[in-house]
C-alpha cells in the first residue's frame, strides 16, 4: 500500500545549512539533484551536499543507498533542449525551497517536502520518516492567514 506526504515549512538559508548538514550527518550518501529544467545533463554537476549551494529552488532528496549513479542518469525526459529530472521515487523525495518574498524580502515563501512510500518497504520508510523527524525536531508550528483584500472597481 502506498501513502503520500506534504510538509510545508519556512526555512532561512541557515535552517537549509543546519537540515542538509543533519541529513547528511545521519547518511552521507544523502545528496541534493537540482531538478530545475535545465540544458545540463551531467548529474553530478547537479548533485549538491547543501542546497545553499545552489541558486536553484527545486531539488530532490536522493538516497544513493537505494540506487546508483548510473540508475539516476536514466530518470529524466527531454523537452526541446531541456532535462527534467523526477523528483519523487523509492529513493527520492521533493524538496522545494523557501525563498524571500518577491514584493518584500523580509518576508519567506513557503517550501515543501512530499513523498510517498511503500508502507511495506522498510528501507524507504525509515529513511524518509528520518527527513521528517529532523524537521520537526528543529522546526516550530506556525500558523498564517491572509487579510481579507476588498477590490473596490
Amino acid at each position: 500500500m502506498e501513502k503520500s506526504r506534504d510538509f510545508q515549512f519556512f526555512m532561512t538559508q541557515n535552517d537549509e545549512q543546519q537540515f542538509c548538514e543533519e541529513l547528511r550527518g545521519y547518511n552521507p550518501n544523502i545528496f541534493f539533484l537540482d531538478i530545475s529544467p535545465s540544458s545540463e545533463a551531467d548529474i553530478s554537476k547537479r548533485l549538491y551536499t547543501s542546497v545553499v549551494n545552489s541558486s536553484s529552488s527545486f531539488f530532490s532528496i536522493v538516497n544513493f543507498d537505494l540506487m546508483t549513479m548510473e540508475e539516476l542518469k536514466t530518470r529524466y525526459k527531454k523537452y526541446g533542449e531541456y532535462y527534467h529530472f523526477g523528483s519523487i521515487a523509492r529513493e527520492q523525495m521533493q524538496f522545494l525551497r523557501s525563498k524571500p518574498d518577491v514584493n518584500d524580502s523580509h518576508f519567506l515563501r513557503n517550501g515543501r517536502i512530499a513523498d510517498s512510500y511503500n508502507i511495506e518497504d522498510k528501507d524507504e520508510k525509515e529513511w524518509k520518516n528520518k527527513v521528517y523527524d529532523i524537521l520537526k525536531r528543529h522546526g516550530e508550528k506556525s500558523f498564517f492567514a491572509l487579510p481579507n483584500i476588498i477590490w473596490m472597481l
